[in-house]
């Protein structure tokens, strides 16, 4: 009998984890300087409160040529980077509440972080 008390509750422990619900990053990333949408940005987005090392590597694409971008996730909070070849990346943190998706609107500013010097 204790065996199945165990059993039980392990498994509705197992179906609410799995029944966590899902919200919705939307976004648009633009170049601060013009406003004009940015194709090809890569966007990674990190829990800090995963244990698992891996999470990071599920988390990211890269937007569309239109700009847009989305990504399915827990809610919760995130650290959302953004970068793009030739403007400076970003660095947010976003909190994504229960039950309502997120629309963002990322500006990245012109100018290669790096610069080299010729020779």
């Amino acid at each position: 009998m204790r065996a199945m008390l165990v059993s039980g509750f392990v498994l509705a422990v197992a179906l609410l984890a799995a029944a966590a619900p899902a919200v919705t990053l939307r976004g648009i990333i633009s170049s601060a300087q013009d406003g004009v949408p940015m194709g090809r940005a890569f966007i990674l987005v990190h829990d800090p409160s995963a244990s698992e090392p891996e999470y990071v590597a599920r988390n990211w694409e890269l937007n569309t040529t239109d700009g847009t971008f989305s990504i399915v996730l827990s809610p919760g909070c995130y650290d959302l980077f953004v970068s793009e070849s030739w403007f400076h990346p970003l660095t947010e943190r976003i909190c994504l509440p229960d039950g309502d998706d997120t629309n963002v609107k990322i500006k990245l500013k012109p100018g290669h972080p790096f610069r080299y010097k010729q020779r």
